[in-house]
């Protein structure tokens, strides 16, 4: 039975959903301000549906406070509004937008020196027959536009702290979320810890992060920008690097499947595409992000250019003939029949072609999903064992099956060290869930370097208005250093808000 809700849990899923609807809203507008009277008017819609008390008021001054929590902009009028559509032609401006950050910096960026990332969703296993969806999780690729350098993979999944990576050096940064999709937290948390440290050290002057406009990537503000390093652009939606975004995904995503598949044949199981681990999918996933080619990753870049990639045109089909009708590839399923035993077509057809993949946080949401997703948006993973599972197997039954087994063991003359091991098997099945596994609170994106950054406060002209307003900028300083260089500085880490 879900807990009750006092009126600060329902006040803070309005602040979410608020959040995550401005974000939304402004971005598929090519980061279109959005005014303060249409921000009164989704908080009063916000505050009827979550049933707030009518004693509490949500007034100008509450907005304000809101927008600087959240480094949010906001315009007073509607007058002001088109005067920023007016200037902000996103997508006929981008590219060159691009090109400017580059030469202006200090020093100079240069093109090994752009990055970009996308996410994408995957349903990385199927789940038992009764089961409805497959398994997802949502991943998250990062590389420079000529490919040399390609960052580990982020991956969020459903389950928190996994037994298998524990004392284990992971091909990727894993983090986990309950309904396993990327949120704010997450992602600044990565800027911070993976992403800042790995690009510094690669170059030390500094680079440019060009982001989807996506409502689980944190306002510019909160990734310190502009950065004196590391500058941030989002991309406005629409844009061509969403197709070759997807292509790339698709080709990582039919990879993986096929791969999965083929194991699954070469080891007449078909259980496996449900019993797949996380640690087996980690390793799985991390080889196909690298074979990747890095042509395909230049051509990234060429979205980002004047005229269009030359392999556009065939990039449509190309994707259409990358995710094959797994029924045409008869050797998938003819091969091993057992496989059409144990799940119906639809669910083998929905889990290949990733129908619903999509609806992974980085989708567009309407009012209701939004504000659906605002109670556990930001809710960590479950650990392992107190997950839902889709065993038909009762507990008692796995009890009765091992005392059968220690008793068979005994009768045939095994040694006490195998008896004592089945004894704690039978022991740990038995066990309440919540007991078999201790959930640490620790960091799950390992970091083997610091970042210290002082942030200064500066008005400067706002960008791309006509009106003369100001705004407070913050310049952040950032610096990185090793563990080892750092001994003594107990400093900790504060966000800029």
């Amino acid at each position: 039975m879900p807990k009750p809700q006092t009126e600060a849990d329902k006040i803070k899923r309005l602040e979410t959903a608020l959040c995550t609807w401005i974000l939304q809203t402004s971005r598929a507008h090519g980061d279109l301000p959005i005014t303060y009277s249409d921000v009164h008017s989704m908080i009063v819609r916000f505050k009827t549906d979550l049933k707030i008390k009518e004693g509490f008021y949500f007034n100008r001054e509450w907005i304000n406070n809101f927008r600087r929590r959240h480094n949010l902009f906001l315009v007073p009028s509607v007058r002001q509004q088109y005067v920023s559509r007016k200037t902000n032609n996103a997508i006929q401006q981008f590219n060159s937008r691009v090109y400017h950050t580059m030469r202006f910096s200090k020093p100079t960026l240069s093109v090994p020196q752009v990055y970009i990332l996308d996410e994408a969703g995957l349903y990385w296993r199927l789940r038992s027959p009764k089961s409805k969806d497959p398994d997802l999780l949502t991943f998250l690729t990062c590389t420079n536009v000529t490919g040399h350098h390609k960052l580990p993979l982020l991956v969020v999944g459903k389950t928190k702290d996994p037994v298998d990576f524990r004392n284990a050096e992971m091909p990727i940064h894993y983090d986990s979320q309950i309904n396993g999709w990327i949120n704010r937290i997450i992602f600044k948390e990565w800027f911070y810890e993976c992403f800042a440290p790995a690009v510094l050290d690669e170059d030390t002057d500094g680079a440019l992060l060009l982001v989807d406009s996506a409502t689980c990537h944190p306002p510019p503000g909160d990734l310190a920008m502009p950065h004196e390093k590391i500058k941030v652009l989002y991309v406005p939606p629409g844009h061509k690097q969403e197709q070759r975004s997807k292509f790339i995904h698709d080709m990582i995503k039919k990879n993986y499947k096929d791969k999965l598949l083929s194991t699954a044949i070469e080891k007449d199981n078909p259980d496996y595409l449900t019993n797949i681990t996380l640690k087996e999918m980690a390793y799985l996933l991390a080889d196909c992000w690298k074979s990747i080619p890095v042509d395909e990753i230049r051509s990234w870049w060429d979205t980002f250019t004047e005229s269009p990639p030359a392999k556009e045109d065939t990039d449509s089909a190309n994707s259409d003939n990358a995710v094959d009708n797994i029924f045409i590839k008869n050797e998938l399923i003819d091969i091993n029949p057992y496989v059409q035993l144990k799940f119906d077509n639809e669910k083998i057809k929905t889990w290949y072609y990733g129908m619903g993949e999509h609806k992974n946080g980085t989708h567009l949401m309407n009012i209701d999903e939004i504000l659906a997703t605002s109670e556990t948006i930001d809710e960590e993973g479950k650990c392992e064992d107190i997950l839902d599972t889709d065993s038909d197997i009762s507990t008692a039954e796995v009890c009765d099956a091992i005392d059968v087994t220690i008793r068979w063991a005994q009768s045939v003359g095994y040694g006490n060290e195998q008896i004592e091991m089945l004894q704690n098997m039978r022991q740990r099945a038995c066990e309440p869930p919540a007991k078999r596994i201790k959930c640490q609170s620790t960091s799950s994106v390992p970091s083997t370097s610091k970042i210290h950054y002082e942030v200064v406060q500066h008005e400067e002209p706002l960008v791309n208005t006509e009106y003369g307003d100001t705004e407070i900028m913050e310049t952040v300083k950032i610096e990185v250093t090793s563990d080892d260089d750092d001994d003594d500085d107990d400093s900790e880490f504060i966000s800029p808000d």
